[in-house]
């Protein structure tokens, strides 16, 4: 967790240590000890709603109850423009340029939040004390972990493309380099383009081989081309569009 991690929850426990406007404490000590244990503030260690209810022979309900108080007194705080509040709502909403309303521009948001400054921090509790902190109930960490997760997906589809892409870019580059390109143009005859024509035959026994046949009409050649992969077409298109050649063969058989 770096600066901006704990600069963030230093504030909710700087909130918890607020005082009334008669100087009273804002929270008593079991509701500041219940804060501190669910999140891990100040170095705390992170306790469960049922190990919180143990600890104090309540119920997981009542602690539950007693959690969302704490988080409404935080609206006194809010009123007040307490400055932990304000560094929270600047943390969370990134100085006001997200919306929090916007569940998918939030959860995304947060979602890089947690990554870059909080990365070991358990995600699902931060959106527990965000949904908490915001007045939200729990369909809402569940729309925001439904948008976070299908954006992961997305991403990691995005990542396979291009690496498959690149791969695909790296061995037309190695083909391409190793044909013999000459110097100046040569002018073929018939005859010579005829003991240069392959005689080929697509082998068609296997589904692979079918999924990735085919064949386009060559304007250099003036007659169909078949191939085999998809490599093989895209470095056919390459030598279909260079205008240094001529003239090309198919691979033999």
């Amino acid at each position: 967790m770096d600066a901006i991690g704990l600069h963030f929850f230093d504030c909710f426990y700087q909130c918890s240590l607020a005082l009334k406007k008669n100087g009273a404490p804002l929270y008593s000590d079991r509701d500041r000890k219940i804060l501190m244990e669910t999140y891990g503030l100040a170095d705390s260690e992170i306790h469960t709603f049922t190990e919180i209810a143990q600890e104090y022979g309540l119920s997981r309900e009542r602690i539950r109850q007693l959690h969302v108080k704490i988080f409404k007194r935080m609206g006194f705080l809010r009123r007040n423009n307490y400055p932990a509040i304000v560094e929270i709502d600047n943390h969370i909403s990134k100085n006001h340029s997200v919306s929090i309303e916007c569940d998918e521009q939030f959860a995304l948001y947060i979602e890089q939040f947690h990554k870059e400054h909080m990365p070991d921090f358990n995600l699902n509790l931060l959106l527990r004390l965000l949904s908490f902190y915001l007045y939200k109930n729990s369909e809402s960490v569940d729309k925001w972990e439904t948008i976070i997760c299908q954006n992961r997906q997305n991403n990691r589809r995005k990542q396979k493309a291009q690496r498959k892409i690149l791969k695909l870019n790296t061995r037309l580059e190695k083909l391409i380099g190793s044909i013999i390109w000459f110097d100046t143009p040569k002018i073929w005859s018939e005859a010579e383009m005829k003991n240069y024509l392959s005689v080929r035959q697509l082998n068609s026994d296997t589904e692979r081989n079918r999924s990735k046949q085919g064949e386009f009409f060559s304007q250099k050649l003036n007659r169909n081309v078949f191939y085999e992969s998809l490599l093989e077409k895209q470095f056919y298109g390459f030598l279909e569009e260079c205008p240094d050649v001529i003239h090309y063969t198919e691979q033999a058989e």
